[in-house]
């Protein structure tokens, strides 16, 4: 098994971890979902990486799922991370652009997330006008969950 099968089959153990209902708490409640929804979005990248296009799709969307039973804006913001690179690879760069900017400017992002999604902008060649206001972030999440 190479070292990238081995690491999705990792995040892959994870996330059934924080699937699990035995966590009660609301600050374990909030660090469940954390673990969750990262795992997700990291699931997803991983599995785009890997050429394995389904499961990048289907963690991504599970990862916004979760983010909007939550109504949690950094969850939803590191799902767009992973929706982006999805919509980049398919072709839809304009789309790719959008989300990307959104969790580079939304005041919610956490700092990590804000650097991936500048560092992805400039992979994109892009350089959005941060400076407008953003998308709704949650027209945007169901927006992408109904497609």
């Amino acid at each position: 098994m190479s070292d990238d099968a081995v690491a999705l089959q990792t995040l892959d153990d994870s996330i059934r971890y924080y699937r699990e209902d035995y966590i009660d708490g609301l600050s374990q409640g909030w660090e469940r979902y954390f673990g969750l929804a990262y795992g997700l979005a990291a699931q997803s990248r991983a599995a785009l990486h890997l050429g394995q296009t389904d499961l990048a799709v289907a963690s991504c969307r599970e990862a916004l799922t979760w983010a909007s039973r939550k109504r949690i804006d950094a969850f939803a913001l590191l799902g767009l991370i992973a929706a982006a690179e999805i919509e980049w690879s398919a072709g839809n760069t304009d789309r790719a652009i959008v989300l990307t900017a959104l969790v580079a400017s939304h005041p919610h992002t956490f700092a990590a997330d804000r650097a991936e999604a500048q560092h992805l902008l400039n992979a994109f060649g892009a350089q959005p006008d941060l400076t407008l206001p953003p998308p709704d972030l949650w027209e945007t999440v169901r927006d992408l969950l109904e497609s």
